[in-house]
């Protein structure tokens, strides 16, 4: 069953007594970085506890720091239980992984989930020194405040309509969202689209600094 995302009332009519998990991704990337009020994944959460359901956070481009924490519900002081993640866990090395909270651990016995290629020394490695310059460099921090800056920034570009994400994980509302990838990239800067034509995201490295955001202003301000 799918249902509109952001809207609490749709989600909770859509529920029976078969409803055993919700699955979200807190920030709809592809689909034009779509991200919802904070009292929405506060009541989904409300409910999903209340009711018994399973709330699973597809946190593959949002978590490790992506949005300005390290998974997306810290800020808000609520946590799923289950948060599924890949991308930026290895650093480059393809890997993926998910986090079970004790309820749903308790229920899983010695043999019942095995993975042929799970916990490969290579890729536990990359995951392990990936997470470490993470925490040291401080890069969550980083990932907030450049996305603050970005977002003040781009309020003065009279051509920007709206900006709309959280951290690193931005959309930029702009006519010809392709069209300014294409110019942007042959500047030598990398961006990407979505479902919505009219939305640019943003979804740099974490290392990103102030000196590096302006020179992609400083593109945007010639398109």
């Amino acid at each position: 069953v799918f249902v509109e995302f952001g809207n609490i009332g749709e989600f909770e009519r859509s529920l029976t007594e078969d409803t055993g998990t919700v699955i979200l991704e807190p920030v709809q990337s592809m689909a034009g970085v779509e991200i919802a009020g904070d009292p929405y994944y506060l009541k989904l959460r409300e409910i999903c506890s209340k009711r018994g359901v399973v709330l699973v956070f597809d946190e593959i481009q949002t978590g490790l720091g992506r949005t300005g924490s390290w998974f997306f519900g810290d800020r808000l002081g609520i946590a799923p239980d289950i948060i599924t993640l890949a991308k930026g866990l290895g650093g480059g090395i393809p890997v993926g992984g998910v986090i079970i909270n004790d309820r749903i651990s308790e229920t899983i016995g010695p043999g019942e989930h095995g993975s042929t290629f799970g916990g490969g020394p290579v890729a536990m490695a990359a995951v392990k020194a990936n997470l470490e310059v993470i925490k040291e460099e401080e890069l969550v921090q980083n990932a907030r405040e450049a996305g603050r800056y970005i977002m003040r920034e781009l309020g003065n570009f009279k051509n920007v309509k709206n900006v709309k994400g959280k951290g690193l994980l931005l959309g930029i509302e702009i006519e010809d969202a392709a069209g300014l990838r294409d110019y942007l990239l042959g500047r030598g800067i990398i961006t990407g689209t979505s479902s919505k034509k009219n939305v640019l995201r943003l979804l740099p490295p974490l290392i990103l600094k102030h000196d590096e955001i302006d020179i992609f202003l400083s593109a945007l301000k010639d398109y």
